[in-house]
């Protein structure tokens, strides 16, 4: 009944305007909305940050528990993220350049941060034992890492822990950090889509995002997670604004009390909330950054509606925003010389432009595809094909259903995304392998891969899936999605426990710091929460769904 009135006055109001005062009367009907209006307004709003609270435990938690137990260096270049961030928190932002040929910088950091044998689990071979113990000494070293040159913005974020705790409590702490950065991202990401009634099937998307590698990037030190997080919120506010039906999403985003202009208003900040620290964070940040924006317009712009968004003050102020991060982020590369490369991994023999295609193609593609959902370690632990296939059946549901339900233009973006991601890669490796070897990972054209998730969820029609259809779907994806975290994490953990028996030296016996039995724990407890948060997301009411369609006759009579 309430939003039955407010429907009313909007009709008797012309929209953005307000009715003038009635002459004679003495009343003041300037403003039409109802008396219970705010209540309503505030239930909304109390409903949002609910969500909002809820959805960041569940996002930190889950890479929370990789950051628990996973040893130092336990995967993807940890130890030159947090020698960098440990130098950056010590003020050493710019470190001069090496002089003995080396990719990188030298950072000084006290001793009691580095494992004797800090590199030892990049083999695949030895258990998490051979990392040997540090030295409790805080005197200083110069500790070569490879990222040394990367632009200071993340590390100054995340490497505080490292200042009063220079050992492992202080890189759990600084995880930790990184995961509730990134876990405020998702949960924003998903506060944004949860009122829309017509975009059901972006959880999905946001699922196939956070999938176990992404867990582990974001759980680690390591920028990696963080420009994930960033391009996955950027996704979805530029597929937001520039949707067909945004005013649709305006008037179902009233439920959380940033309906109408508010919520063009929210999207927009919420870009610059993203491609500010995506421009910031990595090298490549602004490429990215620029990509997903050239993408989302190529897809779903249209010339009145772009020159409508030129003209508010809100986008000018978010495009400058960005602007000036690239800009930053371009000046300390050239100054930082992040383009140079060092000769320590180059190649003794030349390899063949053929030989590079063929090994690529037969070997890398397939290897980049799988990190997308489910690689550990430095590639020592692995989720099962069969895991991949079904992930790959959820991904190939998604995008079929969007693309054949899309226009032609948007079909296009979509099915141009993972073939520009392979391509690309290509290209990068035929010009790296001579200069440094094998160099293209998956988990770095994940921002732009997710993109034809994004893009194909919000083509999906509302109609296409009756809630009981939804549920279902949900409910078995999650179930499976459930199951490659926890044993995604089982065999990570057993990894680190073991290596490789039948090769590995040192002894096994390695333990998470909250121990075997609680790190399942701790993951299985994560993975119930999401389930219920789907839960909630599925079942949840949204209040226009419960106002019942008024007839001519109804309205005539009032």
């Amino acid at each position: 009944m309430l939003i039955r009135d407010q429907v009313e006055d909007d009709r008797a109001t012309p929209t953005g305007t307000d009715a003038p005062p009635s002459e004679g009367t003495g009343e003041n009907t300037s403003d039409t909305r109802p008396a219970d209006a705010r209540p309503v307004d505030q239930a909304g709003r109390r409903t949002a940050r609910r969500v909002f609270w809820s959805a960041l435990v569940v996002f930190f938690l889950l890479p929370a528990a990789w950051a628990l137990i996973t040893p130092y260096d336990g995967a993807y270049d940890e130890h030159d993220h947090v020698i960098r961030a440990a130098g950056v928190v010590r003020g050493e932002i710019f470190a001069p350049p090496t002089n003995d040929g080396k990719n990188g910088r030298y950072q000084s950091v006290p001793a009691s941060l580095i494992p004797p044998n800090f590199d030892c689990l990049r083999t695949g071979i030895e258990p998490a034992t051979c990392l040997g113990t540090p030295t409790k000494s805080r005197g200083h070293n110069e500790v070569h890492t490879r990222a040394g040159h990367y632009n200071p913005f993340y590390y100054a974020i995340v490497g505080w822990p490292l200042l009063p705790f220079p050992d492992m409590t202080g890189v759990y702490l600084a995880r930790m950090l990184s995961s509730l950065l990134c876990a405020v991202l998702y949960a924003f990401a998903l506060v944004t889509i949860w009122p829309l009634r017509r975009r059901r099937m972006l959880m999905v998307a946001l699922l196939l995002v956070f999938a176990p590698t992404t867990m582990v990037l974001t759980g680690l030190v390591n920028p990696n997670g963080l420009e994930i997080a960033s391009s996955a919120v950027l996704w979805v506010t530029l597929t937001c604004l520039l949707s067909r039906n945004r005013d649709e999403d305006a008037e179902d985003a009233k439920a959380f009390g940033f309906g109408g202009e508010k919520w063009t208003k929210r999207l927009v900040w919420l870009t610059a909330v993203a491609g500010v620290p995506l421009a910031l964070n990595r090298p490549l940040g602004v490429v990215l950054a620029g990509a997903i924006v050239v993408l989302s317009f190529l897809a779903l712009g249209r010339r009145h509606h772009i020159r409508e968004l030129l003209t508010r003050r809100d986008v000018r102020f978010a495009v400058l925003a960005i602007g000036v991060a690239a800009a930053l982020a371009f000046i300390w590369s050239f100054a930082a010389q992040v383009g140079t490369l060092g000769t320590e991994a180059t190649p003794e023999v030349r390899t063949p432009v053929s030989e590079i295609v063929r090994t690529v193609i037969n070997h890398k593609f397939d290897y980049w595809i799988r990190q997308t959902i489910g690689v550990f370690g430095y590639a020592t632990a692995q989720l099962p094909v069969w895991f991949v296939w079904s992930w790959g059946l959820v991904i190939g549901f998604l995008v079929l259903t969007g693309i054949t339900n899309s226009s032609r233009r948007l079909m296009f973006v979509v099915l141009g995304i993972p073939a520009a991601c392979l391509a690309g890669g290509l290209v990068v490796d035929v010009l790296m392998v001579p200069v440094i070897g094998y160099f293209m990972q998956g988990r770095y054209f994940m921002p732009l891969w997710m993109g034809m998730f994004f893009l194909a969820a919000q083509a999906i029609p509302p109609t296409l899936l009756k809630p009981t259809g939804l549920r279902r779907l949900y409910g078995v994806w999650l179930f499976f999605w459930g199951i490659a975290v926890a044993y995604g994490l089982y065999l990570t953990v057993k990894r680190y426990e073991y290596g490789n028996e039948a090769l590995a030296t040192y002894p096994r016996g390695w333990r998470p710091v909250i121990t075997e039995i609680g790190s399942f724990g701790f993951v299985i407890f994560a993975v119930l929460l999401m389930a219920a948060l789907t839960a909630w997301y599925l079942l949840w009411k949204h209040p226009a769904d419960s106002v019942p369609e008024r007839s001519s006759a109804e309205v005539e009579q009032t």
